[in-house]
């Protein structure tokens, strides 16, 4: 029996297998397309998110302008493009788009907003210029060079001008920088002090008491203290035993709590940078003259403290494990009682928290992470309500008690099957070696039905 040959030429058959691969990617493309659009504006609202303003890209800063009834994001891609990062305003009560403004090819990192003037300071992880911006018109005013590299931004109304931390490139020397949001011109430089401490990492975000003019900035190895009206650095408090990293202020006590990096875990008497094991700890000062009131404090069960929330009301610490050195295990919020260090029942919540807020005046602990927004009564722990939305971060809490959020994907669950999967790789998708953004992300207000006094 004669076989039958295949009809056709090498180039035909080559033709034939490129168009069979060719249709096989525009079906796959088809259904990305059709999956980011459900992800960024076709899925509905979960319960309780009453707005919301999809955006692109990872969101990394916030602000609740509550003068303007306004909400400003900075977002972007993470590589050094000529686009991808934006600031946007937002309308606080619909959550509709007023201005979008493309940034360039740098990755924005902080703001500093003057309420009064609309003017907004923005700076960049990857870069040593600065952007000003109008808030109210969506126009860029000035672009400017800082001769440091920034690291944080807020705007003091102590003296009316933008505090910039930061790092003189190739010098190893930590400042702080005076911008006129007026102006745009860099007013004046205050070197701060710092020494050399293990994995320190450089110059921390800017913190401010207002009640006894402080600014507080952590740098390798402790905290500087400046007074907010001059300007100038009242102290500089060494502070062992880990990388001092994130600030929280409590204003009526005139304390403030220093949370620390790579700090070294119980039995490790040889030092944190010979050790892989590490604790969650921190240390408590005197924000006026930078006393030490409290040596370090360690939180048993944690490897390192991420999120972090003060209530100074009733004397509590609320804290989360960090991710990147802890684990996903158990989702619980450990409280610290204040005058004692001493620790106190965890709260378990819906899921790993990564961010916390506390409100006083609604009497409200709020934590939030990959599986929802939870909130509790402080002190009796009552669970006040849930809603399950993803988000990166609680930024602020407004006038009506609703709170302002980055969330990195609508659905929670994107389901089974080759649609589900393929939503869940493009939840976040990798832009640099180790750096993974979301691509889904959004600023949204939700409602707890928190009561504020």
């Amino acid at each position: 029996m004669e076989l039958k040959k295949w009809a056709g030429s090498p180039v035909q058959h080559a033709r034939r297998r490129w168009l069979g691969i060719g249709g096989l990617a525009a079906i796959i493309v088809v259904c990305l397309i059709g999956v980011v659009a459900h992800q960024l504006g076709g899925a509905p609202l979960p319960p309780g998110v009453i707005a919301s303003a999809p955006l692109p890209y990872s969101v990394s800063g916030v602000y609740s302008d509550h003068r303007r009834k306004a909400i400003l994001a900075i977002y972007g891609g993470g590589l050094p493009l000529p686009y991808g990062h934006h600031v946007v305003m937002i309308d606080a009560d619909s959550g509709n788009l007023v201005h979008d403004v493309d940034l360039g090819a740098h990755m924005p990192s902080t703001m500093a907003v003057d309420e009064n003037t609309g003017r907004v300071l923005i700076t960049f992880s990857d870069s040593i210029t600065a952007t000003l911006i109008d808030s109210g018109s969506g126009r860029i005013v000035q672009e400017l060079a800082l001769p440091f590299q920034p690291f944080g931004a807020a705007f003091d109304p102590d003296n009316g001008y933008a505090v910039v931390s930061g790092v003189m490139p190739g010098r190893n020397k930590v400042v702080v920088g005076l911008v006129s949001l007026r102006s745009g011109l860099l007013m004046r430089t205050v070197t701060l002090r710092a020494r050399r401490q293990g994995q320190g990492y450089g110059v921390g975000p800017v913190v401010f008491d207002g009640a006894t003019h402080r600014i507080l900035i952590a740098s390798p190895g402790g905290v500087n203290i400046l007074d907010s009206r001059r300007v100038r650095l009242i102290r500089f408090t060494a502070i062992g035993g880990g990388d001092p990293d994130k600030i929280v202020v409590d204003g009526q006590a005139h304390k403030a709590y220093v949370t620390l990096l790579n700090s070294p875990a119980p039995g490790c008497s040889t030092g944190y940078h010979r050790c892989s094991r590490s604790v969650g700890a921190y240390v408590t000062i005197d924000d006026r003259d930078g006393a030490v009131l409290r040596s370090r404090v360690t939180i048993p069960g944690t490897a390192a403290i991420g999120a972090i929330g003060l209530s100074a009301r009733m004397n509590r610490l609320y804290i989360g494990d960090y991710g990147l050195y802890g684990t996903l295990r158990d989702g619980r919020v450990y409280v610290v009682d204040t005058r004692t260090g001493r620790s106190l029942a965890p709260i378990t919540t819906t899921g790993y928290p990564s961010t916390i807020v506390v409100d006083d005046s609604a009497n409200v602990m709020i934590a939030g992470g990959l599986k929802g927004i939870s909130a509790f009564t402080i002190g009796a722990n009552h669970v006040i309500g849930r809603v399950q939305l993803p988000v990166d971060k609680v930024w602020a809490v407004n006038d009506q008690g609703d709170l302002i959020v980055s969330n990195h994907t609508y659905d929670t669950d994107a389901g089974g099957g080759l649609l589900g999967r393929v939503a869940a790789f493009l939840r976040t998708t990798a832009t640099a070696a180790g750096i993974y953004h979301h691509m889904n992300s959004g600023v949204s207000i939700v409602r707890l039905g928190i009561h504020r006094r």
